[in-house]
């Protein structure tokens, strides 16, 4: 709930629990035991225990966006223009790469980080073991979310009118 700094809890229809995270959270992911909140406002990472509702361990991230799991790392995609590796266990930054204008909606595919930059056109594709960037692709206009299914990659844009398949 980017209005009020929270995440709601939500059990069937009804909203059980309203916890306060921050100033504006953004990103929301489940690796792990944990939900993993950004505030991009705040600028922060923070780790939410959901059996208890209590943010459990935080870590300060300019711009953070959007959050991927992988092999007890936690890639940050940040309006930054980086991604930040984080160790998911202690919350410590473990290394970050630089890529095209505004990372959003990163996955794993075949063992690399691939980052759409909506503001800059194109994917990234990181290795996410030393935080290099391997290879740029040009994914047309406003590309904001990668996921891997079907042994293709898909690409879906902000415009809503395009959804590639790479």
């Amino acid at each position: 709930n980017s209005l009020d700094g929270t995440v709601s809890r939500i059990t069937g229809k009804q909203v059980v629990k309203t916890i306060k995270v921050g100033v504006e959270p953004n990103g929301l992911s489940a690796i792990g035991n944990y939900l993993w909140v950004t505030d991009h406002t705040a600028g922060k990472l923070m780790r939410l225990d959901p059996r208890t509702n209590r943010v459990t361990g935080m870590v300060k991230l300019s711009g953070a966006d959007w959050v991927t799991g992988f092999s007890g790392s936690l890639y940050v995609s940040q309006e930054t223009n980086v991604v930040t590796r984080v160790d998911a266990r202690t919350l410590k930054v473990l290394g970050s790469a630089k890529v095209a204008r505004n990372p959003l909606g990163s996955a794993i595919v075949a063992n690399r980080l691939w980052v759409p930059c909506i503001d800059g056109n194109v994917v990234t594709i990181v290795d996410p073991g030393t935080m290099k960037v391997v290879k740029t692709i040009p994914a047309g206009p406003g590309p904001i979310v990668v996921l891997p299914v079907g042994g293709h990659v898909w690409v879906s844009h902000t415009t809503g009118t395009a959804l590639w398949r790479l």
